[in-house]
This record gives C-alpha cells, structure tokens and sequence, in this order.
C-alpha cells in the first residue's frame, strides 16, 4: 500500500497460479485490472498454441472456476479482463461450447467484462515469422504495415524492471532488453529516469530521428507520441507535440 502507487495491474496466462496466489491478487489494495491471456478456445487449441499438455490445462481450468467461485462472494473494485487469442476460423465466443468459453462467459456475467478476441497477432519484435506458425490457423502482422514516426510513446511510461536488476526502456516487445537503460543495483530510479541519462536520451533521441534499433524497426506494436493511441486500439487520440505528450504522462 506505498502511497505513491496510484494502482496495480497483473497480466497473466494463469496457468502458474494457484488458489492462495489468486487470493493475495483479489485482495491487493488499488487493484486496478487483472487482464487474463487466454491461448486457444478449447483444449485442443490450447495445446496447439502452447505446445503445453493437458495436464496444464486443466490447471488453468481449475484456476478459473476457482475464480468465477470468488468473484460470486466479493464485490469487484477492478476491471478484470481477457485477451482470448485463437484461429482465425473461430466463429464467436457465444457460439463456442467448451469448458473453457464457458468458464469466460460466466465470468464476464459477474464482472465488468473486458474481453479481446484477437485472430491476428503481433511479431513481438520481429521474433516470430509466418514459418514459426506455420500449420496454424493465424495471422502474424507485419512491421513495414505500421508507419513510424518520432519516439515510442511505450519507452515513456511502460518499462521493466528485469529478474537481474536491469531496467528495460521497453517492457511490451523487447524481451531480449536490448533497450536497457540502466540498473536498479547500481541506480536510483530517479537516476536512471532522467535526462542526465545518456543512455536513455540517446534512444529518445534516435528515435525522434526516425532511427530505431532492430527490435524497434521490426515491431508492430509501436505507438507514436505524435498519435497516441490507446493500447488496446479502441479509440484514436488527438494527434499530439512532444511537449503536450510529456504532460499527459506526468
């Protein structure tokens, strides 16, 4: 409860969960959002997707009746969510009858649902290729369909902390942290976040030269500061200067 927090959100596949994991989760204070990544609408594509076994979905089965039985007796002060990715071919998540669409279903009646079904996926930094999903009913997108102009707004305000103490400009597709800007071991935050920082100056400054490192230039999911759209591509936002961007994020 650190009072310059202003809130939390957890992003998870939720097959590593269990029921006191899930507890401490619905009883984090300033809970914000619980966003849920679904693979595959049925066992068979889950196991498709994931190159996993049964063994682990059936964990996250149970995972989600366990949460549909706490989410019946607690009042939800946040927004939880799901971001179901499966075929192309998939027809409607109201037409689909398996336990897992079932399970989802449930829950978006007893919560304030927010549920993505997405048949096109992102490269992740160019990192997958058609060939990497090659027999499966998906699309990848391409980088060269996304224009790019100035700095990523995500170096901005969505970065990592690594498992080693590196702080990552970039936690949404640079898994490989080739945009690391410094190191909580040996930094203060305010250190790091700073444009003493030459380092991270130096990405900004590329960037608005319209020069991006290679897991820039073959993402697909950049989002400019002069047009910053919402990160779930609902709406589009008033196109933006560099200075109205920085104070929109203070």
């Amino acid at each position: 409860d650190h009072p310059k927090v202003k809130n939390y959100s957890f992003f998870t596949n939720f097959t590593l969960a269990n029921k006191e994991i899930i507890d401490q989760i619905l009883n984090t204070k300033k809970l914000h959002e619980f966003f849920i990544s679904i693979y595959g609408h049925d066992e068979e594509a889950f196991i498709k997707f994931t190159q996993s076994n049964s063994k682990t979905y059936q964990r996250l089965i149970s995972n989600l009746e366990y949460l549909l039985k706490k989410v019946e007796n607690i009042k939800i002060h946040f927004q939880l969510s799901f971001g179901l990715r499966t075929y192309q071919s998939f027809d409607s998540l109201k037409a689909c009858s398996s336990e897992l669409c079932q399970l989802i279903k449930k829950l978006a009646i007893k919560t304030s649902k927010h549920i993505i079904i997405n048949k096109k996926y992102y490269n992740w930094g160019g990192y997958i290729s058609e060939e990497d999903v090659k027999g499966l009913d998906i699309y990848i997108k391409k980088a060269a369909d996304y224009y790019k102009k100035g700095a990523c707004s995500l170096i901005f305000y969505k970065n990592q902390v690594m498992a080693d103490g590196r702080i990552n400009a970039c936690a949404c597709r640079d898994v490989d942290a080739t945009l690391a800007i410094g190191d909580i071991n040996n930094q203060s935050f305010k250190e790091i976040y700073s444009v003493e920082n030459k380092i991270y100056m130096n990405i900004i400054r590329n960037q608005q030269l319209g020069k991006f490192n290679l897991v820039c230039e073959s993402c697909d999911f950049y989002r400019s500061i002069y047009k910053n759209y919402d990160v779930y591509d609902k709406y589009k936002k008033e196109s933006l200067t560099l200075k109205k961007f920085l104070q929109s994020i203070k």
